[in-house]
């Protein structure tokens, strides 16, 4: 069978495709029309995907759609009808989920008739549920025979937490945890109040909180905690939830009597911080007791994390350090984008087709060849030059502190860059930092940057976290090596390391192997090839805008090295 997933109805859409055993692909629309966490259907990345797989649209058998518009309707119903002010409002809504059910595969086929693409009539259109959805993108791939799972986010149709076992090819629902006790939605509207975009910018907190201190503790764990049974509970008394203002984090109302909600240009005061701090704390806590709670509930060593909440890395730290698993497999691409990978997953799944992978690959997305980069720089005039061992070369540009944007092979899925679409730089300058996050990145002076490590070197740099190839844990940096790598230890000593396998990521591993043959320091600073507010580049062209408008030294185009 060829199934065809894609994420819709929400931002960040995106596209996966099945053929046959084989996982062809899975690409964030995003990356094609150039606009961060795009909501727009995923047309660009469904037509990349079927050429990819030398497939035609009345090849493709079923397409399905993690969003289930009827899930806990009547739970739905019930909450709108007694917490929301304008009854008008609330008929609306329910109507168009009501509506939107009876309407939605012609819906969808329309949306593909009108973008040019023609599905056959006997083609199966399937709608799965968002949080399950979740919860096979992660398991499936994840390489365990059973593990206990976790999905958790703002919200999917309602549920915004669901807890599962799975087993061999099947997913078991142990609980569910609607809003509006959500612990997502807590953490986007804290980002809103502080200023920042509440979708999308909750890693700005993240990196916050390392630079306060958890002053407001006591206020924070008023607001939102678990009780006995590992259940988020939200003080309703405290924080009021409106279903329709949850966009940008405004479902919740709060005010902290200490200081009113920033503006995103006023300054970043020490309130601030030590409100990220405080907010971090509970949060984590939270996380601990809700995988403590499931390690009683399900006989097994392994966790499987996924969706928005589980890509905040420091969590995902203290989870793997307080709650009793032994080993936790995080989807790279746990955001909404994963969705449409998890969808495809359990649909094949459910036809009794598993998915022949060795190992989980990231690397899902669109490559170029030598001769097209060739095509686009001749046809631009750009000065390069090609050398036999590109790695050797540009090894040495970054010991010498040159700032390099990295392309190659496919396009990483998920928003952290992996050594495919990468600016690397050298992670022994203590000034390097502040030079990549204002000249390069023109973003905020405290953001920090993850540091790619060969796999032979990981224990001898970091400790208090398990060895991930996908940036998914925070790792505490050992004492007696902060002073080699300051560009890549954050304020409270801390970083998000990258593991680079040789068999697994043979020329990243050859270019920081190479620097470490210069420098003795086994590691490269790695950040995505984007600057603040785009998406992280997809082509040559995308690679070649970036490089001019910043202020990258070098920009390497599969064999092909271009200086400024």
């Amino acid at each position: 069978m060829n199934i065809l997933g894609i994420t819709i109805f929400t931002h960040d859409s995106s596209s996966s495709l099945i053929k046959g055993q084989k996982l062809i692909g899975c690409c964030e629309e995003e990356r094609f029309t150039r606009e961060k966490h795009t909501s727009k259907f995923p047309i660009e990345s469904i037509k990349f995907l079927l050429e990819k797989a030398n497939l035609e649209s009345k090849d493709i058998d079923e397409v399905v759609v993690p969003y289930s518009p009827l899930k806990n309707y009547f739970s739905k119903l019930f909450f709108s009808f007694f917490n929301n002010k304008k009854i008008s409002t609330t008929i609306k809504s329910l109507y168009s989920d009501l509506l939107l059910y009876f309407n939605l595969r012609s819906r969808i086929r329309n949306l593909f008739k009108s973008n040019n693409i023609n599905l056959s009539k006997n083609c199966k259109i399937t709608f799965l549920e968002h949080h399950l959805s979740h919860a096979a993108s992660s398991f499936f791939v994840s390489g365990y025979k059973n593990s206990a799972i976790i999905t958790w986010d703002g919200r999917g149709e309602w549920p915004c937490l669901l807890l599962a076992k799975g087993q061999d090819n099947n997913i078991k629902i142990i609980k569910e945890q609607t809003v509006p006790n959500s612990l997502g939605q807590f953490y986007e509207s804290i980002t809103n109040y502080l200023g920042f975009d509440g979708i999308g910018d909750e890693y700005k907190v993240m990196g916050l909180s390392a630079l306060g201190e958890p002053k407001y503790y006591d206020i924070i764990k008023d607001l939102i905690y678990t009780n006995s049974e590992g259940k988020v509970i939200i003080n309703k008394s405290k924080w009021k939830y409106n279903l329709y203002q949850r966009n940008q984090g405004k479902g919740y109302e709060v005010n902290f009597k200490e200081f009113n909600k920033r503006s995103y240009e006023d300054r970043i005061e020490k309130k601030h911080l030590d409100l990220a701090s405080s907010v971090q704390k509970v949060f984590n806590e939270i996380a601990v007791n809700i995988s403590r709670e499931l390690k009683k509930k399900v006989n097994s060593n392994n966790l499987c994390l996924a969706g928005g909440v589980a890509q905040n890395i420091i969590m995902n730290q203290k989870i793997y350090l307080e709650s009793g698993f032994k080993n936790i497999f995080v989807q790279p691409a746990s955001h909404d984008a994963g969705l449409s990978l998890g969808g495809v997953l359990l649909a094949a799944s459910r036809e009794g087709i598993k998915v022949s992978e060795k190992y989980f690959s990231p690397f899902l997305g669109p490559d170029f060849s030598d001769n097209y980069i060739k095509s686009i720089l001749d046809s631009t005039a750009i000065k390069y030059k090609i050398v036999s061992k590109t790695y050797i070369e540009v090894a040495k540009l970054i010991a010498n502190g040159n700032v390099v944007g990295w392309f190659q092979g496919r396009t990483e899925f998920g928003p952290r860059a992996l050594g495919s679409r990468s600016i690397l730089a050298d992670p022994r300058n203590p000034k390097m930092k502040d030079t990549v996050n204002k000249k390069i990145k023109f973003r905020e002076s405290f953001r920090p940057f993850a540091p790619s490590i060969l796999e032979d070197y990981f224990e001898d740099f970091f400790e208090n976290s398990p060895e991930n190839e996908f940036m998914c844990f925070g790792a505490d940096v050992k004492v007696n090596k902060r002073k080699f790598i300051p560009a890549v230890t954050h304020a409270d000593n801390t970083a998000r390391p990258q593991i680079v396998r040789k068999l697994r990521n043979p020329l990243y591993y050859n270019l920081i192997n190479s620097f470490y043959k210069l420098t003795k320091i086994p590691i490269l600073l790695n950040t995505s090839f984007n600057v603040q507010g785009e998406p992280i580049v997809n082509t040559p062209t995308d690679a070649i805008k970036c490089f001019y408008s910043s202020g990258i030294d070098y920009l390497v185009l599969g064999k092909y090295i271009i200086k400024k």
